[in-house]
């Protein structure tokens, strides 16, 4: 089994046993220990080509169809989020070597890719 494969189960883990109260707690920490590890295992977020679903160079108003908020594309964050790429973690080791990072909604939701769950509604901005 790929060794990110293996910790990232422990670390879910881990996150299952937490009650009700502590879960919010438990899922931030859960997605910063997976991020960390991501890039120690995977390298910077810089250091992968874009996958192409990116933000416009000119800026302009989206809404992420998942936490339907609206905000500028700018504000898109490139980054690993293990466990929302669940799929993608668990072909580790079998069909793929590596995982990547994507572009997602500023939020945190599982919300990924301008023109995919993020799509824009108004003009570009000068």
């Amino acid at each position: 089994m790929h060794p990110f494969r293996k910790a990232f189960r422990a670390l879910h883990r881990e996150s299952l046993k937490c009650d009700s109260v502590q879960t919010d707690n438990a899922l931030d920490g859960l997605d910063a220990e997976l991020e960390a590890l991501a890039i120690e295992h995977f390298g910077d977020v810089g250091d992968h080509e874009d996958d192409g679903f990116g933000p416009p160079t000119a800026s302009v108003q989206v809404l992420c169809r998942h936490c339907r908020d609206h905000y500028l594309s700018s504000e898109m964050v490139r980054a690993y989020r293990p466990a929302r790429q669940s799929a993608m973690v668990g072909m580790l080791g079998t069909d793929v070597d590596t995982l990547e990072p994507l572009w997602w909604c500023k939020n945190r939701c599982d919300g990924a890719g301008y023109q995919l769950d993020i799509v824009p509604v108004g003009e570009p901005r000068q």
